[in-house]
């Protein structure tokens, strides 16, 4: 479970040339990394649907940055390692939230498709009994290449039997994004930040996403839009009928659990009530009912059909 998004290019050794990269990551421990946790908002009932869990390196860690860090446990082979170090924080921080708040938490396939890895997250649950599966949401980032063979699908269905949440992250950054949703079947889709930047200026963009709600609802999954930094975003959102979100604008990561302030529970809810104002967002912008109608009597996939209800 990772805190950042793996992108092209990242994967480059370190540029400290005082120790060697392999010996900086062999003396990890859990007191070099600490975690931050950034809302994810339900924007139905201007409520808090959970966190996601980011990680921060300390100084004594060695690391500049969580960038540097998880570069460097990708380049080294010890991907799965960090991800247990913070799985098992998080497991601990959770206790202290309500059953019905979830924590999602950051993989790369790497990890997610060891054969391994549904025993060890089964196990961290086991250790924590006040943790329910349901709070869980693994979310598995965003991969350069092929999706590793056979391993994220068997733990996937494994982990789903067993009451685990899958999100699939960055979703509409590009075909590669479409092409790892068909393959990982989740049950959330986090749209990308590029998706969602000025959004409230841009008609294609306002349309795509229509789609992809409609896409969502036709699945039986949850879509959540990442980046939202900007009140006009949050609005327009809101107007499409999305139901979660999380960004800057909403709230900035902290090292603790934050509740929503009451200017934002107040936005969201004044949002909510213009929702059916006939002046949307501009005569550019199709109607739902008239994107969706002739995909009206389309049913979901069977195995995609267990999503529990928020």
């Amino acid at each position: 479970m990772l805190n950042c998004k793996i992108k092209r290019g990242i994967h480059e050794d370190s540029h400290d040339k005082g120790v060697p990269s392999s010996g900086r990551f062999a003396n990890m421990r859990d007191e070099l990394i600490d975690l931050a946790f950034q809302p994810i908002v339900n924007l139905e009932s201007a409520s808090m649907l959970g966190y996601e869990v980011l990680v921060r390196p300390t100084p004594e860690s060695g690391f500049q940055n969580p960038g540097e860090l998880i570069s460097e446990a990708v380049r080294c082979g010890r991907a799965r390692e960090l991800d247990q170090i913070i799985r098992r924080k998080a497991m601990k921080a959770i206790e202290r939230l309500p059953r019905s708040q979830r924590l999602f938490l950051n993989n790369l396939p790497q990890s997610f498709a060891h054969p391994d890895f549904v025993r060890e997250v089964l196990e961290d649950l086991t250790e924590h009994p006040n943790v329910s599966s349901e709070q869980i949401v693994l979310e598995l980032t965003e991969w350069v290449g092929e999706l590793p063979e056979n391993g994220v699908d068997a733990n996937t269905l494994k982990l789903r039997e067993n009451g685990v949440q899958i999100a699939l992250d960055d979703v509409g950054a590009g075909i590669n994004g479409l092409n790892q949703l068909m393959a990982v079947r989740p049950d959330w889709i986090k749209l990308d930040r590029m998706l969602i930047s000025h959004i409230d200026t841009d008609g294609l963009k306002q349309n795509l996403v229509r789609v992809l709600l409609r896409f969502a609802q036709l699945s039986h999954l949850r879509l959540i839009a990442e980046g939202v930094e900007r009140r006009e975003e949050l609005e327009t959102l809101i107007q499409l009928g999305v139901s979660h979100a999380q960004g800057y604008f909403l709230a900035r990561p902290a090292a603790d659990f934050v509740e929503l302030s009451n200017d934002l529970i107040e936005l969201i809810r004044g949002s909510r009530r213009r929702r059916e104002s006939p002046a949307l967002l501009g005569p550019s912008v199709l109607r739902i009912e008239e994107l969706a109608e002739p995909v009206l009597n389309l049913e979901a996939p069977e195995h995609w059909a267990t999503l529990r209800d928020a």
